[in-house]
């Protein structure tokens, strides 16, 4: 039998399936923004390998929060909205004829890393997931955190980080999702060309801005390593505010070990060494420095929690 797992991101969704706990074939595509990605990924799995019936477990990973009864998202701020409320598990037995379970994508990832990723075996750990958004899970004594609600440890990234900042799209004011996800990127970096001195950087950015295009931080930070002014800054700014929630983390939960995953670990040797260091000089002097922990393969993180969750495959 087989497990088909699928992380529904917040540019592409990406499916693996599992045989025997090892992913034996993966692939994804881009986010639809509608019912029809559930389609899209029952039309995927056939192409996946899966012989007609061989699926039993569909597990599923989705950015926001989970309901109590772990069959449905309930609340995810502009992000498949679509989605909030439909049964999950009963859409995997319907499409399947298997047994469905739902995760939060940063809660999976964390699963991933110390199932069998970067983080294997540490039991105390906090993960931050930094890309579209700043995704956070915690596990305490070997225990994920998950709270009365099932929200518990997945809020890191919206944390209050300056009370007098832009609202974010979760109703709350100066997150440092607002400062530190892509998702809100393109609005930071207009801010700072209105308040730059360097025309040549300004022009720069108001012709790359002259069309819709989205920005991501794989474009960021390639323009702040060639020196663009307003670049450096959007990056700093963004740095700062992954450090923020680092040491708010570390705070709340005393991890021993911070790992650093989505899109933003592929860059990790301009990122981790900063954050490194914030924490170290604004971490309770009582606490012990935790350990960063790259992911070695963060596309992967979250099909391989799914891979672990309830079992093997």
């Amino acid at each position: 039998m087989a497990r088909l797992c699928v992380d529904f991101g917040g540019t592409n969704i990406k499916m693996g399936l599992a045989r025997n706990g090892v992913l034996t074939s993966t692939r994804e595509f881009p986010v639809g923004g509608a019912a029809g990605d559930l389609d899209a990924v029952v039309a995927a799995a056939a192409s996946l390998g899966a012989e007609p019936g061989e699926i039993d477990v569909v597990a599923l990973a989705v950015p926001g929060l989970i309901d109590a009864a772990g069959t449905r998202l309930a609340l995810a701020h502009g992000k498949y909205d679509w989605m909030i409320g439909a049964d999950l598990v009963e859409w995997a037995q319907r499409s399947f004829g298997a047994v469905g379970i739902v995760e939060n994508d940063a809660r999976a990832a964390l699963i991933g890393e110390v199932a069998s990723g970067s983080a294997a075996g540490e039991t105390d750990a906090v993960i931050l997931v930094l890309g579209t958004g700043i995704g956070t899970a915690a596990m305490v004594d070997g225990q994920m955190l998950r709270g009365a609600s099932g929200a518990g440890g997945n809020l890191g990234g919206h944390v209050t980080i300056d009370w007098n900042g832009p609202a974010c799209n979760c109703g709350n004011i100066g997150c440092a999702e607002v400062f530190g996800g892509s998702w809100a990127l393109r609005d930071r970096v207009a801010d700072l060309v209105e308040i730059s001195t360097d025309g040549g950087s300004r022009a720069l950015w108001r012709e790359r801005f002259a069309d819709a295009a989205p920005l991501g931080f794989a474009e960021l930070l390639d323009r702040a390593e060639s020196g663009d002014t307003i670049a450096v800054l959007a990056r700093d700014q963004a740095i700062r505010a992954w450090a923020v929630v680092a040491v708010t983390c570390c705070h709340l939960v005393e991890p021993s070990a911070i790992v650093i995953a989505g899109g933003v670990a592929r860059a990790a040797g301009h990122v981790v060494p900063v954050i490194q260091e914030y924490v170290r000089e604004h971490i309770w002097r009582v606490l012990p420095m935790p350990r960063f922990i790259v992911s070695d393969a963060p596309e992967l993180s979250v099909l391989r929690g799914l891979m672990a969750l309830g079992g093997p495959a």
